[in-house]
């Protein structure tokens, strides 16, 4: 996990160590990533947010499973909301043991509970998967529109552009002109220039 952070131009983590995840915390340091820690997980989720939004590279919270999950989530949501790039990294129970619900320590499905409130969210299985992983997070969290606020434009809008074999922009797709439109921004923007 730390090297394809390195590899991908990751050089600060955030977060609380906990028992499960102390020794990576310990090896990134000694690795060479900056890990910063806090005293509670929220804390350094939304620290992870704002770096992201700064920095406009993923910032990376990284927290023990189940209850340092939830305390994470919620800064994961506003980052969301807000359109930050960060990633929220969180230990897990095994699958199958959350799957058939047997009771394990900190059992909880986190992939349910984290994909309403994220832009993508993945559970990786194997070892030699996290790599693909960490490539996976941060492409979602910085390529394509940011954080849930997906244009989608009406069906009719979508055909018009097909009948008529050429693109249109937004403004056009109204029935206006594109010149129309390009003098009503100017009319806006020299009106905001007199106030």
């Amino acid at each position: 996990m730390i090297e394809a952070l390195k590899l991908n131009g990751i050089d600060t983590i955030y977060g609380l160590p906990g028992i499960p995840i102390t020794d990576l915390t310990r090896r990134a340091q000694a690795d060479g990533l900056r890990v910063l820690s806090f005293r509670h997980e929220q804390n350094a989720g939304y620290a992870a947010s704002i770096a992201g939004f700064l920095t406009q590279k993923p910032g990376i919270c990284l927290t023990v499973s189940a209850p340092g999950f939830l305390n994470g989530l919620n800064a994961l949501a506003h980052a969301t909301v807000n359109c930050f790039p960060m990633i929220l990294i969180s230990g897990s129970s095994e699958r199958e043991i959350v799957d058939l619900q047997q009771g394990d320590y900190e059992e909880m499905d986190q992939l349910a509970i984290a994909k309403p409130v994220a832009k993508a969210a993945f559970r990786v299985l194997h070892a030699e998967d996290i790599g693909v992983g960490i490539a996976r997070a941060i492409r979602a969290a910085v390529v394509g529109p940011p954080g849930r606020r997906v244009p989608r434009p009406a069906g009719q809008a979508v055909r018009a552009e097909h009948r008529c074999g050429r693109r249109q922009s937004i403004a056009d797709q109204g029935g206006r002109s594109g010149a129309a439109s390009r003098s009503r921004r100017r009319r806006r923007s020299s009106a905001r220039s007199t106030c």
